[in-house]
């Protein structure tokens, strides 16, 4: 079965869009009400135990990834006993999963105040906090989480996207409410296993009634089973790393520098954290259409595909970073009207490099997701966050949260760009790299001038009303890096060969 790659890519952009927007605008307005009817201490915890349980997830690592990889070909040569068989084993292994993580949470239970530098706040059990988090966590496994897989391999992330959609409003409209009506935190927080199990159950009756062929049934092959193994051996020590890494920050910030401190940090990535989903969104859009075009077509087709979508990656994180450079602090001020919660000028300027040499290479990240090679770098992103993790501690206790960012820049783009890119241009694209990085160096630069210039015209705007000139600070960041690139780039064969394609998935 051929699928259908822009049109799919097209329904879910557009529903991942609208849930992306949902999940960044409610828990913006979540994330106030804390603020202030509860206090910003309690924006700490939120921040530290999400980080905390991304790391409890460790367990769920590499199964889904490999069962969806699994599926690319079965669904392609349309062998459905085949796909049967893999959500049976998916299912089976995600009860033990979820067992995994239940009892090693539990086990961590008596450390969780060894987390926390100080300010817990009054009243609060951090046990029962903790404890209604890991519930959360654990729950899915055991209800229909591994359905989700069929509709990711057939790139219907769009089904999964209206369903959540409606969730979310339904969690954060509840939260909201208790918080305004209750100021009750143990009540907010209840919400969370209540909705996910929601969730879960109508993916379930939705899947079920839109491909009842694909249920789970029937036993793996050996060799079947051996080859899932080996990806997920490969792919848990791969990601691993990336989890550990992402949520180190907060876990040292947490215990060096204690709640109020995660929890200014915390505000301002939660901004980076919204573009970071607004990129998943584009990514899982393309995903499974990447290893159905892997599995069916030819190298230098696939390549070709690249070129292209690594220079829209370069347009788009260039304007990404450059709306930060210019946005971040009228944006904070405009938001908490308070002082006391605003980052200075440099850890804007670090949080800039930050988003950059993360989202700079995922475009080179999906291409290997798809090809399945997470093998040959899967030691490279646990090196890169333990290595992130022991500069962490060491420069947290000499120049504090800035010691934090500069030490996940510095391993982000060490490790990545001169090890994890450069797989997929040995094992794959076969003597690419220099292209590349030619590229990524010519990108870098025109992303540098495009936001010099950006940013030298918003801070003339001088305005006796912030949210007049944060409005025309807005304006001039849509439009501005937006005519500079295209008189920069519309000779490119690949800028008319991008938006031919563009042209191609709105008009589908």
């Amino acid at each position: 079965m051929k699928l259908e790659r822009e049109k799919n890519a097209k329904r879910n952009i557009v529903a991942g869009s609208a849930l992306k927007v949902t999940a960044l605008l409610l828990p913006f307005v979540l994330r106030t009400v804390i603020i202030q009817y509860i206090g910003v201490e309690y924006a700490g915890v939120n921040t530290l135990f999400s980080s905390l349980l991304n790391v409890l997830s460790l367990a769920e690592l590499g199964f889904g990834t490999a069962i969806v990889y699994s599926m690319y070909k079965p669904i392609a040569n349309n062998e459905t006993e085949k796909i049967c068989s893999l959500l049976n084993y998916y299912k089976n292994c995600y009860r033990i999963i979820g067992s995994i993580v239940l009892v090693v949470g539990i086990i961590l239970l008596p450390f969780i105040p060894h987390l926390i530098d100080g300010d817990i706040p009054d009243g609060l059990n951090i046990y029962l906090v903790y404890s209604i988090y890991l519930v959360n966590t654990s729950i899915s496994y055991f209800m229909f989480a591994y359905k989700s897989s069929v509709l990711i391999a057939l790139q219907r992330n769009d089904i999964s996207s209206w369903i959540s959609l409606i969730v979310t409003f339904l969690k954060y409209g509840l939260q909201i409410f208790l918080i305004v009506l209750l100021r009750n935190y143990y009540w907010f927080l209840l919400v969370l296993p209540l909705t996910s199990i929601i969730n879960n159950i109508c993916i379930e009756i939705v899947t079920r009634k839109k491909y009842p062929q694909y249920y789970p049934s029937g036993i793996i092959d050996k060799q079947n089973k051996e080859n899932i193994n080996k990806k997920v051996k490969s792919l848990f020590i791969y990601k691993v790393g990336n989890v550990v890494s992402n949520s180190a920050d907060s876990i040292v910030i947490s215990s060096f520098l204690g709640l109020s401190t995660l929890a200014i940090y915390g505000n301002y990535y939660f901004v980076i954290s919204s573009l970071f989903g607004f990129l998943a969104i584009y990514y899982d859009s393309i995903r499974a259409g990447l290893g159905n075009k892997i599995a069916l077509e030819s190298n230098d087709s696939v390549f070709s595909l690249f070129k292209e979508l690594f220079f829209l990656q370069g347009v788009l994180i260039g304007w990404m970073t450059i709306c930060l450079l210019c946005l971040y602090q009228d944006f904070i001020t405009v938001w908490l009207h308070n002082e006391r919660l605003m980052l200075s000028w440099e850890m804007v300027i670090l949080l800039c490099l930050y988003f950059y040499s993360w989202a700079i290479n995922d475009i080179v990240s999906i291409f290997k997701e798809a090809a399945g090679l997470w093998e040959y770098d899967r030691f490279r992103p646990l090196l890169a966050s333990l290595s992130n993790l022991i500069i962490n501690i060491v420069l947290v206790n000499t120049i504090g949260l800035y010691g934090v960012v500069i030490s996940t820049i510095v391993c982000e783009l060490t490790f990545s760009l001169l090890w994890g890119v450069r797989v997929l241009f040995t094992k794959y694209f076969t003597g690419k790299y220099k292209y590349y990085l030619g590229r990524l160096a010519l990108y870098t630069f025109v992303n540098i001038l495009v936001g010099a210039i950006t940013y030298f015209v918003c801070d003339r705007i001088l305005m006796d009303s912030i949210y007049l000139s944060f409005v025309v600070k807005i304006l001039i960041c849509c439009m501005l890096p937006t005519g500079l690139f295209i008189c920069i780039y519309y000779r490119s064969n690949l800028f008319r060969s991008s938006i031919s394609r563009i042209k191609r998935i709105i008009i589908k």
